[in-house]
């Protein structure tokens, strides 16, 4: 008989928290953080998606294109002026990124209790514990867009090994 499949239900961006708190022995987190949380990811969400209606208009496609057709005309000063326009548009970018991510990662620390938070150190430590506070505003909080369904990401190093650190 054929079996009828479940449909994939999606991860809560709260579902890497739970977990990690879950892992570290930590109280589980609570219906009031949960909204609070909650209320905090709609807010978060909102305004970069303000951000990226506002990054539309900001004419980086235009210096794009002008930066491509300098180099088609073989016009270095143009090409090298709006090479500076975009690494300008970048760093703007690339700043009110991370200082978004700061913000939304000590709003969740203000959220959960100090023991949620020392035992999440004491698990993972600290760069553990900056993971698991992005990943609650999901993959694009980040600064990474997952691959599209169907496909994967680049490949990896040769023969499937990870680099010494």
């Amino acid at each position: 008989w054929a079996q009828e499949q479940k449909p994939q239900r999606r991860p809560g961006p709260l579902r890497g928290l739970s977990r990690a708190l879950k892992a570290a022995g930590a109280p589980e987190v609570t219906e009031g953080q949960r909204e609070q949380l909650q209320t905090l990811l709609k807010d978060f969400h909102a305004a970069r998606k303000a951000e990226r209606a506002d990054k539309g208009r900001s004419g980086m496609g235009e210096a794009r294109q002008a930066y491509a057709d300098a180099i088609l005309n073989s016009d270095n000063a143009r090409a090298q002026a709006m090479a500076d326009v975009i690494v300008s548009d970048v760093t703007t970018t690339m700043l009110a990124n991370l200082q978004n991510q700061a913000s939304l990662k000590i709003q969740v620390l203000n959220i959960l209790t100090q023991d949620q938070v020392d035992a999440l150190l004491q698990r993972s430590g600290t760069r553990g514990l900056s993971r698991v506070l992005g990943s609650i505003a999901g993959p694009r909080g980040q600064g990474r867009k997952p691959a599209p369904q169907g496909q994967q990401g680049p490949p990896g190093p040769p023969g499937g090994q990870k680099p010494p650190r």
